[in-house]
């Protein structure tokens, strides 16, 4: 491989991403699917880099590979990042989980009612009560994106 720093793209890549999601304006349609969308390829890419690091990692060296380090403030700390064979498929894993959870979290909020019945036991388990279903909102301070709000309020 290069010197190129993979495992801290493959690491901060996510991150950067949500701050892209931050940036969508708008509760409309439209900003969902850009929403979904900038979610989606900063996985795809994510999950793409993270092959290349599962291409580029050599079995016969039974240590840490890819080795990312650097000196901050001085030196007074310091940042080191590496991969063995073991947290290599760790992050194939959680880089393909990555995509799939976008994908299929696509229209889930037009399943309410498929949300309520697969979580009926949690909710009586630990005893909730729904205090506020929909209806109108106001919003006293910040914002509230979306169209469906749910209260619950659970035993403690």
């Amino acid at each position: 491989m290069t010197d190129w720093p993979i495992l801290s793209t493959v690491t901060f890549l996510p991150a950067l991403g949500a701050l892209l999601v931050l940036t969508v304006r708008g509760t409309d349609e439209i900003a969902r699917r850009n929403i979904h969308n900038v979610a989606l390829w900063t996985t795809l890419i994510t999950f793409a880099l993270s092959l290349l690091i599962w291409v580029g990692f050599d079995q016969a060296d039974p240590g840490f590979q890819m080795v990312e380090s650097r000196e901050w403030l001085g030196g007074r700390i310091n940042f080191k990042l590496g991969v063995d064979g073991i947290s290599l498929l760790f992050v194939v894993l959680t880089a393909v989980m990555m995509p799939l959870c976008i994908i299929a979290s696509r229209g889930i909020d037009k399943r309410y009612k498929d949300y309520i019945a697969a979580n009926a036991v949690a909710f009586k388990t630990y005893g909730a009560r729904f205090l506020v279903r929909n209806g109108d909102c106001a919003v006293a301070e910040g914002s509230l994106a979306g169209r469906r709000h749910v209260v619950i309020e659970f035993d403690s």
